[in-house]
C-alpha cells in the first residue's frame, strides 16, 4: 500500500512533468510560428531558436485565458539584430510585435512598435478572429 507521503510526491512529479512537456510542446509551436513569419516578410530567424518570456493569465474573448509570450531574435537586409514577440493561446498565434515592423492581416506596413510592456498595453496588434 502507498504512503500519502510518495502519493504526494508521484503526483508532484508528474505535474513537474505535464508542466515540462507543456513548455516544450509550445515553444515548438511558437518556433514554427517565427519560421513561418520570416519566410513571409523576407526576414531571417537567427539562431533558428526561441526563448519563453513570460506566461500569464488575460481576460480574452470574455474569459480566462493562459496567454504565452515568446521572444525571437531576426535580421532584415540591414544585418541588425532585431527582437520580436509572439503571443500565443495554446496553439494560436494572437499577436505579434516586432521592431519597426507591424504585420496585421497580411499587409507590411513600417511603423515604431515596441515590445509589450506590463504599464503599456494600447501597443498590442490584435488579430481579428475567424
Amino acid at each position: 500500500m502507498l504512503s500519502v507521503s510518495s502519493l504526494l510526491i508521484a503526483v508532484f512529479l508528474s505535474l513537474i512533468s505535464f508542466y515540462w512537456h507543456f513548455r516544450m510542446r509550445s515553444k515548438e509551436i511558437a518556433l514554427s510560428h517565427a519560421k513561418k513569419i520570416c519566410e513571409t516578410h523576407q526576414l531571417q530567424l537567427l539562431d533558428q531558436s526561441i526563448s519563453f518570456s513570460k506566461i500569464t493569465f488575460e481576460k480574452r474573448f470574455n474569459k480566462r485565458c493562459l496567454i504565452k509570450v515568446f521572444e525571437f531574435d531576426y535580421t532584415d537586409k540591414t544585418q541588425n539584430r532585431k527582437t520580436a514577440c509572439l503571443i500565443l493561446h495554446g496553439s494560436h498565434l494572437l499577436n505579434i510585435h516586432m521592431n519597426h515592423v507591424n504585420i496585421f492581416e497580411g499587409r507590411h506596413e513600417k511603423h515604431n512598435i515596441s515590445r509589450p510592456d506590463k504599464k503599456k498595453r494600447d501597443n498590442i496588434i490584435e488579430f481579428p478572429r475567424k
